[in-house]
């Protein structure tokens, strides 16, 4: 999954990590400003929410890189890692 950046204000990042974790998201990328703090706080929620290490979700920030870029690097993860043919791109 590929969050794009910037975040609306009303951004909920922690309903939006409890749904990827129901939905059984295994990566958000994100690129663009803010991407290192985006990434920070999702990480926070996302220890704080998971059960176990198993249902951490794997993020990654690529500050300097297009949602384009981004999109890509993620559809490579999704397909070597998860076996999925998709990325979906998102915006809170």
């Amino acid at each position: 999954m590929v969050l794009q950046l910037p975040l609306s204000a009303d951004a909920d990042l922690r309903a939006f990590v409890e749904k990827a974790a129901l939905d059984q998201v295994d990566l958000i990328a994100m690129s663009g400003p803010g991407a290192n703090e985006v990434e920070d706080e999702l990480d926070d929620w996302n220890v704080f929410l998971a059960k176990s290490e198993a249902g951490w979700i794997v993020t990654t920030a690529h500050t300097p890189e297009s949602d384009l870029d981004t999109g890509e690097t993620a559809l490579q993860c999704a397909v070597r890692w998860c076996g999925r043919e998709h990325a979906e791109i998102v915006k809170l």
